[in-house]
């Protein structure tokens, strides 16, 4: 397979994440990094990157089966400031056969309440 680049967003409500996961087969994957927001707050603007990756109002999730749901959610938009980034271990793409490259596009986002609807399947709408 080849070589990946990091996604072009990491929004993050946390300032150090620290995890292992196993992932059946495919092995285990670690993570360790810690992004402080690093910057003045702001309100993402109507038209920009940030609030198309922001202003998400739908989670959509997939049962064993491959069964498609979505669930509507309401929230006040998000408080958002430029982070750093500092990586200690990141092995989530090694049993996918591609390491991740290049500098993310970093966002801290303080935390918001938020209101979740029942989730449906797609195939009900």
């Amino acid at each position: 397979m080849q070589n990946a680049w990091r996604t072009s967003c990491l929004i993050v409500w946390f300032t150090l994440s620290t995890w292992a996961c196993k992932f059946g087969d495919i092995g285990v994957v670690r993570y360790d990094a810690s992004y402080p927001a690093a910057g003045e707050f702001f309100e993402a603007k109507p038209g920009s990157r940030e609030y198309w990756l922001t202003a998400r109002y739908c989670l959509y999730s997939a049962n064993r089966s491959g069964r498609i749901f979505r669930g509507e959610i309401d929230h006040p938009p998000w408080s958002l400031a430029p982070a750093t980034y500092t990586e200690r271990t990141n092995t989530m793409g090694k049993p996918f056969g591609f390491e991740f490259q290049g500098e993310p596009h970093l966002l801290y986002a303080k935390s918001v309440d938020v209101r979740a609807r029942l989730a449906i399947t797609c195939e009900d709408h």
